[in-house]
Parts: C-alpha cells; structure tokens; sequence
C-alpha cells in the first residue's frame, strides 16, 4: 500500500487541538465527515467532491474541555442512526450527525468523592453498548438504544487512557502503562500489561484477533489475544504516538506521532499463532513543523491526517 507523496490539503473550520486520537471519519459513497475537537468545541468538516462544508457540532461548557470525539456508525449496530459521542471534563454527550441532542450524561461531582470533576476519555462499542472510560479508572457502559448508562466496572488502578472493543472482547489502558483485557459482560479476562511502566498506550485498534497499540515512547505493539503475545514491538516515531487505524483488509496499520510523521506498515502472516511477525514500513510522510494528532483510512483508497494547529487536513491518496 504506497500512497502519493503529492497529499490533497481539506481546509477546517478550526486547527485541531493537541490531543490523542483527534480525528474521526464517516466515510461512504457520496460523502466523507471528519470531526475533530477545538478547544472545548467539535467540528464537522465535509467533504463531497472537491467541495467542503463546516459545521459546529457541539461546544461544552468552557470549562469542560473536550477530551475525545468519536462518530459512531449505525451500520452493524444497535443504533437506528450514526451518533455523535464526545466525552469531556464532567460530562458526556451524545447527538446525532445532525446536532439533535440525544442524552448527557453528567455525574454528581460529590458521587466520586474527588476534589476534581471526573473527565472522560476513551470511547469504543460493541453492537449494542457504548464505552467510556474515566479519570478513576471506570469503564462506563450506555445502552445504544436509551444513552443511559446500564452498569460500570472498575477497571484501573489509574486514569484511563483508551478503549478498544469488539463484540467479544474489551481492551483497556491506562496512563500507568498497563494495559487489561476484559470480556462484553466486563469480567476480567487477564493482562496483556501488567506491572506499571509509566509508558502509556494512547491509541488502540482491534483488527482479526491482534490488538494494536500506539505508545507514548513511540512504538506500536502488537498482541495476539488469542494466546495473549506481543507479536512485534516496532520503534515507529520518534516521539509520542497519538493515534494508530488499521486498514480495512486488516494488512496495514497506520500510525502517527509529535514527530511529525504519518507511517504505513505492512503486517506479515505469523507462521503460528503465537510467533512473532514481520512489520514493513510501506509509506511514510513527514508534515514539516506540525505535530500530526489523528490518523484514518478512508476506505482502502485513501489516508487522512490532522495536525495540530493547524487548518488542513492531509489526504493522501494510493498510488
């Protein structure tokens, strides 16, 4: 998978906060939506053709800095349309792409027990339930259908950093470093990290039975979960990795970094399931002199970047 180093720059509304895994993609036949977070606003940004339009989806309190926006696809899901859901300092939100407000939730403050209101960061789904973690190191789970939460587990000993979930399977970090796995209903399952290293994952993408994991002294991991080994430790960035997305064929995992680099990397076959694999980078970019925040595939054709502080987005296109 090489794409063109001739990138195609989409203008935003906004420059894209410094933020781990700030951007998130609706991609279909007619249309591609981006939104990424500003401040304690999240923006819309769509592209049909060569024609951009921009909308303000939601701005929070100005206290309640946005943390994470995630754009939830009613295809394969429970839900009856694709939903909005951006999780901040003391409040989570759900809409739909259309702005309609469809719940928050927002926690007593005298609940926790905190001096700090609790924020909120990490956001997956399953068919039927949507995810967030917490400072506290909960695992908050809303039904799909009510946006109300149906249960929450303690799952940390530390603030959450990000979720990655399937139907069968829910994968946590936290910023000590440890990283657990856990099943639908949120029993514990073991870890795939146990002792703290106070090297955080920011970013994780479940593909096939391998979890993929951005870090913050710039590698990508990649466990098997299945028999629960690291099957590649790749030194992908110079410095932090702030968002990782894996192509639609499950062959490609592309990752982003504070050094200013998108990378493509070639996934090999493991002769067994539990034997390490072979990692090639197959595309690389530098965008000179912007920390690059989020990363997407768009579709198998194409690859989009956000950089923070800046208002272009980068799409690159395969070769």
């Amino acid at each position: 998978m090489v794409f063109s180093p001739k990138a195609k720059q989409v203008s935003l509304a906004a420059s894209a906060a410094l933020l781990p895994n700030n951007l998130s993609a609706l991609h279909t036949r007619d249309y591609t939506a981006f939104y990424y977070i500003h401040n304690a606003a999240v923006w819309q940004t769509v592209l049909v053709g060569d024609k951009e339009e921009h909308k303000l989806m939601c701005m929070l309190d100005e206290l309640a800095a946005v943390q994470q926006a995630v754009v939830v696809s009613c295809a394969g899901t429970a839900l009856d349309e694709d939903v909005l859901v951006v999780a901040g300092l003391g409040c989570i939100r759900f809409q739909t792409l259309t702005g309609q407000e469809l719940a928050v939730f927002q926690p007593d403050a005298s609940d926790s027990g905190a001096d700090d209101p609790m924020w909120f960061r990490g956001i997956a789904h399953t068919a039927r339930e949507i995810l967030v973690g917490t400072s506290e190191g909960q695992v908050l789970v809303f039904d799909m259908k009510t946006f109300q939460l149906d249960r929450q587990q303690d799952a940390a000993k530390s603030p959450i950093t990000t979720i990655a979930a399937t139907n069968n399977l829910v994968a946590v970090a936290e910023e000590s470093g440890c990283i657990s796995l856990w099943g639908p209903d949120m029993s514990f399952h073991r870890h795939l990290i146990g002792d703290p290293t106070d090297i955080p994952c920011n970013s994780m993408r479940i593909a096939s039975s391998r979890l993929y994991c951005g870090m913050e002294d710039g590698t990508l991991r990649i466990f098997c979960f299945d028999t629960f080994t690291l099957l590649a430790t790749v030194h992908a960035h110079g410095r932090g990795v702030t968002a990782v997305d894996v192509s639609p064929d499950g062959h490609f995992v592309t990752s982003t970094g504070l050094d200013c680099k998108a990378q493509v990397w070639r996934i090999g076959l493991p002769k067994t399931a539990d034997t390490p694999i072979r990692v090639d980078l197959a595309f690389t970019a530098t965008i000179k002199d912007r920390m690059l925040v989020g990363v997407a595939f768009l579709g198998d054709k194409k690859l989009a970047v956000s950089c923070f502080d800046s208002y272009k987005l980068v799409v690159f296109t395969k070769l």
